[in-house]
């Protein structure tokens, strides 16, 4: 209308109509806006943060306009410098000797007197720990070992494990790590792909390496040697330390992890960034010559090799904790007391059936007096978990640990003195370690602003040298480092997405491929798949880890049959039991599904690509149960107890609350849903309530209740034969025996029980 003004007035409205919304009006030759948030999901200084990054976009669109919009600046150069600089000042110097070698060797120098290494009952101190391990290594050095020769090791964890993954390095070479669990056609692959000329091998795993290595090409055969008979044959050997200048860069190990085309990778890491691991875990656990670190790791872990010989490096101690041990709850809270441990790494899935054990009892729970810090690694933490943790021991923090093993282990910490609050869902992975730099880029490279995610690339010394299997598959994921402009240096690709918090800690999120984590385990899943592409029967495959409610995490494999097999009415051939028996010659225990369904087709998206989010869960009659033998119920005492423990370590594969069908004798433990850390619970069960202790490899090779009973009284057989009667007591004689007892000291009881045990050791 003529004459009248208008004047925009901001107005209160109290509540955001959307989660956020952006209001802009030309005023002359500008523009102006207001941005609306739901104050329940922003804070003040996120909202400020991404205005001032739309500010500087559109800056760079009017100052830039020949660039593309995923190439425009978001940062300002203040950002830039906190996400380059500020939040990357990891820059420290180690105190210890460039490689672990000489750095062991000034430890025993200071130290040598005190435990360096224990397991069960042996135990040898620093010096006696440096002559085994001098003496072996003057024996491999002569044997060819040398700067970059790589040795196969197939051996249980002990203190022989310890002593000559040592010694290897002290001759230069590196050690390839290989589980005595993993099949034979594992086994065999590792060794084929590696290369590998020598192998070190238990005499107790001789025929695990025979079967490995029997579909071995001639030409491809390496060279076997018995690590007990190395070991004797130390005696004659020098004590003193092999003088052999380790460098740096000089290769420290090999581990394979999952890899997505059915291929394991084989993870080149040198001596400089193991070292710098090994620091960077010292310093941020503020560790010393009093502390105590659990072993508790398979040794084709990562986190072993820290575990095995940081403490050495400051004067502290190595306990090794058994697979029994280690993967029973209440056995390893125990253990963890009367063996004052300090310091204790789990796995998060583990620490939920840890808590659980203590919730149930409380009462007998022990107190860990001696516990310092528990780490929690290689899953996602949740918050809840942390919580529960402090609820029942306050003064022992979490260390939350963070890292691939392509880059020397764990690359970010994060302390958590204190329960998070209730509106924290996800728990911090914390800052990058020593002389580590981490950065979140978008696709393009560039680096994106705090709050918004990206996929995380690590830089710095821990950072490793490859895969052994060749340069194009080394490429696709070590790439030239263009962020910080240092020449040669490289940057880890992840696949993790990830955002900087405000105050520069990092939280992780998901991946952006098919690799997951499953009781600390890296699975590629496409691994899994591949394998069952190769089976004759099978057309289509998909394999999805699962986290149903109530039920623990599983991997289920979904699967489309050949045309002609269906026609053919062959689905008793593509039952649950067969599917499993040919991934288990070709895949180790914790890769293996625990479910299986035969689908006519998998579900796909309207351009084709599979629908994961529409793949069925796997209800009772598609998992192991439809082929089962028929049902025999339990014949004796010893297998109805068995059934029972059966039954209670099962539960949780089946859901809060959910009954269990009656266990038949015949049926199999893992195709009911158990996997490698149940079965180590039911090992201590039947420890505990039998007084037998039954191996972890006898599960896996005949999991049957049967079975196990029978081993179980033949070892009660066993027992009992060793049982001698060394006289008959007359009418009287305990009451004249008990009277000369109690006229004893303790110090003469004592005398007298340590005679009559060597006594019968020595006739043993």
């Amino acid at each position: 209308m003529p004459g009248l003004t208008h004047q925009p007035l901001d107005i209160e409205i109290g509540t955001a109509k959307f989660d956020l919304t952006l209001f802009l009006r030309e005023q002359a030759d500008q523009l102006s806006g207001v941005l609306e948030y739901n104050t329940d999901l922003f804070e003040a200084d996120t909202i400020e943060r991404l205005i001032a990054h739309y500010e500087q976009l559109l800056q760079g669109i009017v100052t830039q306009p020949e660039q593309t919009l995923a190439h425009l600046p978001l940062l300002s150069e203040a950002e830039r410098q906190q996400l380059l600089i500020t939040w990357n000042a990891t820059q420290v110097h180690s105190p210890f000797a460039p490689d672990v070698t000489e750095s062991f060797a000034q430890q025993v120098a200071r130290t040598p007197d005190v435990l360096a290494l224990t397991c069960e009952d042996e135990q040898l101190t620093y010096q006696e720990l440096q002559a085994r391990v001098s003496q072996l290594a003057h024996i491999l050095h002569r044997r060819g070992v040398e700067h970059e020769v790589l040795v196969a090791l197939l051996a249980e964890r002990g203190i022989p494990f310890v002593i000559t993954v040592l010694a290897i390095f002290q001759a230069g070479g590196a050690y390839l790590p290989l589980d005595p669990l993993h099949p034979a056609a594992r086994i065999r692959q590792v060794i084929e792909q590696s290369g590998v000329r020598l192998v070190l091998t238990a005499s107790t795993l001789d025929t695990v390496l025979q079967q490995a290595l029997d579909g071995l090409a001639l030409e491809r055969q390496p060279r076997v040697l018995s690590l007990e008979r190395l070991l004797q044959d130390t005696s004659a050997e020098e004590t003193k330390a092999l003088e052999n200048y380790v460098n740096p860069r000089q290769l420290a190990y090999v581990i394979y992890t999952s890899g997505s085309t059915g291929l394991p990778k084989g993870v080149m890491i040198e001596q400089g960034g193991m070292l710098n691991h090994m620091y960077g875990k010292i310093a941020d656990l503020h560790a010393t010559a009093e502390d105590v670190l659990a072993q508790t790791s398979t040794q084709c872990f990562d986190i072993s090799v820290w575990q095995m010989v940081a403490p050495l490096l400051l004067g502290g101690r190595v306990e090794i904790l058994r697979d029994e041990v280690a993967h029973d709850p209440s056995y390893l809270l125990q253990e963890a007391q009367r063996r004052g441990v300090t310091l204790l790494e789990i796995v998060p899935s583990f620490l939920h059936a840890l808590l659980e054990v203590v919730a149930a009892d409380e009462v007998r729970r022990p107190a860990l007096t001696g516990l310092r810090w528990l780490i929690p690694t290689g899953e996602t933490l949740p918050p809840e978990l942390c919580r529960r943790w402090l609820q029942y021991y306050p003064h022992i923090p979490l260390l939350n640990t963070y890292g691939p093993t392509e880059c020397s282990d764990d690359v970010a910490h994060y302390a958590i003195m204190q329960p998070p609050s209730a509106s924290v869902s996800y728990t911090p992975i914390g800052r990058p370690i020593a002389n580590t730099q981490i950065y979140v880029l978008d696709r393009w490279g560039e680096m994106v602003p705090p709050g918004a995610f990206g996929e995380l690339y690590i830089g710095g010394q821990g950072v490793g040298r490859g895969y052994l299997e060749g340069p194009a598959r080394t490429a696709e994921v070590f790439v030239p480092d263009h962020v910080s402009g240092e020449a040669g240096a490289r940057l880890y690709k992840t696949g993790d997405v990830v955002r900087y918090l405000a105050d520069g800690r990092l939280e992780h999120r998901r991946r952006i491929d098919q690799q997951v984590k499953l009781r600390g385990y890296r699975i590629e899943l496409g691994d899994i798949q591949a394998v069952l592409y190769h089976h004759p029967l099978v057309r289509e495959a998909a394999v999805l880890l699962r986290e149903d409610e109530g039920i623990d995490k599983r991997l289920v494999a979904y699967i489309v049959a050949h045309t002609a097999a269906v026609e053919k009415n062959t689905e008793e051939a593509l039952s649950s039991r067969e599917l499993r028996q040919y991934l288990q010659q070709y895949l180790p225990a914790y890769m293996l599904p625990s479910a299986y369904v035969v689908l006519e087709s998998l579900p796909r998206t309207s351009n084709g690509k599979l629908d994961r989010r529409a793949l069925p869960p796997p209800g009772r009659g598609e998992t192991a149960q439809e082929d089962s033998p028929a049902y025999e119920a339990a014949r004796t005492p010893v297998e109805e107890l068995l059934v029972q423990l059966w039954t209670q370590v099962l539960r949780p594969t089946h859901g809060q609350g959910a009954h269990i069908e009656q266990i038949g004798i015949h049926e199999n433990f893992f195709e009911l849903g158990g996997h490698s850390l149940l079965a180590t619970q039911l090992l201590a069960r039947v420890r505990d309530s039998f007084g037998v202790v039954l191996s972890l490899r006898s599960l896996f090779e005949a999991p049957t209740i049967s079975v196990m009973a029978q081993a179980i009284e033949q070892q009660r057989g066993q027992a009992n034969e060793h049982i001698d009667v060394i006289g008959r007591a007359e009418p009287g004689d305990e009451e004249t025996l008990l009277g000369r007892l109690d006229q004893l000291s303790d110090e003469e009881v004592e005398a007298l029980l340590s005679a009559a045990l060597t006594e019968e050791e020595d006739e043993g």
